[in-house]
């Protein structure tokens, strides 16, 4: 439909392909630096619930050392509507000389994506209490069964089974961190991408799961803490129950940091280092200018050393 005369032109929207949040870059496989390999193992808790395979400040360091290596990292948690709430490229924040801010040092992730219009982003800082653990172990039935349970559900009402009982068939007792990581091939499925525009337990168990599944099973093995955190998610731990223990409320997640100008720098410093489509369209220019100068230089040696190469040396010239 054409617009009527006078009236402004409608703003352009950004070229195919191009990248402008988390969710749209994580669709290219080759921005995956780690090369699709996944290793969940670190999330990990032992049947006591105790975490000693790995602490909480272990965590951090090795999650934040991979999101500045370039690893594109989301970790996650559930609210109390059972609901997955993403919090993006968590890393320490190492805040300039001579600025100030109370984060320096501080664990800080975005909550959510970027916005796709203007770039915006939000930040929160993680601290030990959100990587903590559920409170107690569930007795679980198989991720299979609760896949096929999944999809035979109907209505509004939030994915639930159980409670299960340690004498009954095909149960184990689970255990997980409130707080668990996406695998990098998931996060494009997550986010504004899900149904409604936040991941369900039941989106979870219907469509994530088998996209692993699909991978094999070493990933199915590779991906255990996230899977398990989700067999809890979908768990009564008693009859009656509405929640899990996996639940989580505003309190007990990461909250969002007020206006810190300095905190804010060097979390865009971290962007433009790690992702392309957070580069300024100035910083790309010039940066495409000095690709193509040193192309050119580079081009003009060789040729001078082709011409050098074919000149007869002084013994071999006619006389």
């Amino acid at each position: 439909m054409n617009a009527p005369p006078g009236a402004p032109a409608p703003a352009p929207g950004p070229p195919p392909g191009v990248a402008r949040t988390l969710l749209e870059f994580a669709r290219t496989e080759a921005h995956d630096i780690t090369e699709g390999t996944v290793d969940l193992t670190m999330y990990e808790v032992d049947p006591n619930n105790t975490g000693a395979a790995t602490s909480p400040a272990a965590l951090k360091t090795l999650i934040s050392d991979g999101v500045k290596d370039g690893a594109i990292k989301v970790l996650a948690m559930i609210d109390d509507q059972g609901l997955m709430r993403e919090f993006h490229l968590p890393a320490f924040a190492h805040i300039r000389t001579g600025e100030l801010s109370p984060y320096n040092g501080r664990f800080i992730c975005n909550i959510g994506d970027f916005d796709p219009d203007d770039g915006n982003f939000y930040s929160a800082e993680i601290t030990t209490a959100n990587m903590g653990l559920a409170n107690n172990s569930v007795h679980c039935c198989t991720a299979d069964s609760l896949h096929t349970q999944a999809q035979a559900h109907t209505g509004a009402a939030r994915f639930f089974v159980g409670p299960y009982a340690a004498a009954d068939a095909d149960v184990e007792p689970v255990h997980s961190r409130k707080i668990f990581e996406i695998p990098y091939f998931l996060i494009s499925m997550c986010g504004r991408a899900a149904p409604d525009g936040c991941v369900t337990v039941l989106y979870f168990w219907t469509t994530l799961y088998p996209v692993i599944v699909a991978k094999g099973p070493a990933m199915v093995t590779a991906c255990k803490a996230l899977i398990d955190a989700f067999r809890l998610a979908a768990t009564r731990a008693a009859a009656g129950d509405t929640s899990s223990v996996m639940d989580t409320t505003a309190a007990a997640r990461p909250t969002m940091i007020g206006r810190d100008d300095a905190l804010k720098k060097t979390r865009k410093a971290l962007f433009r280092q790690i992702l392309a489509f957070r580069r300024g369209r100035a910083e790309a220019r010039q940066g495409d200018a000095l690709m193509a100068a040193s192309m050119d230089n580079q081009t003009d040696l060789l040729r001078d050393q082709f011409q050098f190469a074919k000149k007869p040396s002084s013994g071999d010239e006619e006389k």
